[in-house]
């Protein structure tokens, strides 16, 4: 078959979430617009990262994910990451389908998203409350039992709070992605990786251009990261540049060695 060039971004470009139905709606709306990026859910095992580890070994470069996986991601799996978020009209649809069996509702969502949650609140005046919470920090246990306390019978909120909610007879009114926020995200991780492959064809002329200088070069960021070694300098240091990049100058044959 003959690899276009979108045939090639779709292969460097992944999508993933925790939940099914999340899943199922971006795989229909990136088919409804005749993209084909692969979408992966995460399971919620130790393992859960495998799946994404295996996608960059086979040439991933950019990742869509929901930011409440975004810092985890970013500690396990080496790839540059766009977070996928909601804007207010999601927001807005499913506080009425949970007015629609209630008389109030608590909108339950990160701390880092309260300007659109509380702009689809102020619309419900105060049927729809907010509360915000901060992940790894709050403990949604304690929050659902807030929620009970304070008579909450449904609640609109992330997958996350589900099983919690359920224990103190709490209905979850999950928040979808809007069509256009996923194809917002899907613009952006075009748009980063077109950057991160044009970085990193710059790079590859630039150690062009240095390999076939008879001066031995070694680049060193400003934190001593060494960053470039060509080959003149590999041969009188007689060491493998590629063991040197990206490490400290420090803790390298190069602390003791005379340039």
């Amino acid at each position: 078959p003959v690899v276009t060039e979108r045939n090639a971004m779709e292969n460097k470009i992944v999508i993933a979430l925790r939940r099914a139905h999340h899943c199922e709606h971006i795989r229909t709306v990136l088919a409804q617009n005749n993209l084909h990026y692969p979408v992966y859910e995460l399971s919620a095992g130790a393992g859960s990262f495998d799946v994404l580890q295996k996608a960059v070994e086979r040439g991933a470069k950019v990742l869509i994910t929901g930011d409440t996986y975004v810092d985890a991601v970013m500690e396990k799996v080496n790839i540059s990451v766009v977070t996928l978020r909601r804007g207010s009209p999601p927001f807005s649809d499913t506080i009425r389908k949970a007015l629609s069996i209630a008389d109030r509702t608590a909108l339950v969502w990160r701390e880092n998203d309260a300007p659109a949650a509380q702009r689809a609140c102020g619309e419900f005046g105060g049927a729809a409350v907010f509360y915000p919470y901060r992940p790894r920090r709050d403990d949604l246990e304690q929050l659902c039992a807030r929620l009970a306390a304070d008579g909450f019978q449904a609640v609109v909120g992330a997958g996350i709070l589900n099983e919690p909610a359920a224990r103190y007879g709490i209905t979850v009114f999950n928040v979808p992605y809007a069509d256009s926020d996923i194809l917002s995200a899907v613009r952006i991780a075009e748009h980063n990786l077109t950057s991160l492959e044009e970085r990193q064809q710059y790079i590859e002329t630039l150690n062009s251009i240095y390999d076939n200088i008879s001066e031995g070069i070694v680049l060193i960021d400003p934190d001593g990261v060494i960053e470039t070694v060509n080959r003149a300098a590999a041969e009188y240091l007689q060491l493998n540049a590629q063991d040197l990049v990206g490490s400290h100058c420090d803790r390298t044959p190069l602390a003791s060695t005379e340039l």
